[in-house]
Order: structure tokens, then C-alpha cells, then sequence
């Protein structure tokens, strides 16, 4: 299990650009670990850089994120991972979309840190 991160300090590091790619890993790397995933880290960090397959990159992880949460019976993204990625991607073209993206980043953590990963 690996050290419970504050998820106030990984929505900080959400928000810094370069950083944001190592918390990634990191969520990555500690979903393999507790054998949640089969996905290499590496490669999914590196698919976040790529225009458009960053997108697809960000899905997979979120959604794989609301399949721990609910085979560990703790609290998801509310409405599921899905319809929420999809609402923000739609109020990303108001630039209202980044809050949604960040309370995903937010619940994250969280989830992470209630499932014990």
C-alpha cells in the first residue's frame, strides 16, 4: 500500500503541468501494484502527452479508478465515472470544464486513499 497523499495536495499537483504527469504515473504505478491493473504506467503517462490520446488516457484511468471504488463498496464519482467525464468534456468548451476535471482529480485521491491503494 502506498503512503496516503493528501488530496488537496493532488489536486495542487493536477494543476502544475509537469506534475501532473508524474501524480499520474503515480496513480498508475499504485493500481498495478495493488493488481488493479494490468496497464504499464509508463506508457499510459506518455499517451497523456499525445493531443486527443490524452483524452482517451484520462477516461481509462478515471473509469478504472470508479471500477476500484466500487469492488472496494466505497463512494464513486457520483452519476459514475463516464456521464462525469462526458459533462466535462462538453463544459470544456466554456472553460468550465477544468472544475470538473479537478473534483475528478480530487476524488481520486480519495478514492485511492479510502480503498487502501
Amino acid at each position: 500500500m502506498a503512503s496516503k497523499r493528501n488530496p488537496i495536495v493532488a489536486l495542487v499537483m493536477f494543476l502544475i503541468p509537469i506534475v501532473n504527469l508524474y501524480l499520474i504515473y503515480c496513480w498508475w504505478k499504485e493500481l498495478k501494484a495493488a493488481g488493479k491493473s494490468d496497464k504499464d504506467p509508463l506508457l499510459w503517462t506518455i499517451l497523456m502527452i499525445v493531443p486527443l490520446v490524452n483524452i482517451y488516457a484520462l477516461y481509462v484511468l478515471f473509469t478504472k479508478v470508479d471500477e476500484v471504488a466500487k469492488a472496494a463498496g466505497k463512494p464513486s464519482f457520483p452519476l459514475g465515472a463516464v456521464p462525469l467525464f462526458i459533462v466535462a468534456l462538453i463544459l470544456s468548451i466554456f472553460w468550465v470544464g477544468i472544475l470538473v476535471f479537478l473534483y475528478m482529480a480530487y476524488q481520486t485521491q480519495n478514492i485511492f486513499n479510502e480503498a487502501g491503494i
